[in-house]
């Protein structure tokens, strides 16, 4: 089996934005696991805890999968 790739901070950083800009900070924050205040470090530029790095990632990629399951036909 191989090993999935991380995505890049910058990659997480983005698509989180972009929720936060959908929905709000203590939504995104609580999805991911994380401290609406320290989501907002993130996303203002601070270097994540490692654990919390891993939070990240895991967000991403089941946001990355979310997003492109299509919709189911009504």
């Amino acid at each position: 089996m191989r090993r999935r790739e991380m995505p890049s901070t910058e990659q997480i950083r983005q698509t989180a934005e972009l929720r936060v800009q959908e929905t709000s900070l203590r939504q995104v924050a609580y999805r991911i696991g994380l401290s609406p205040m320290g989501l907002k470090k993130f996303l203002d530029g601070a270097s994540p805890y490692e654990a919390n790095r891993r939070k990240l990632a895991d967000w991403y990629v089941r946001e990355q999968s979310r997003r492109s399951v299509p919709a189911p036909d009504p």
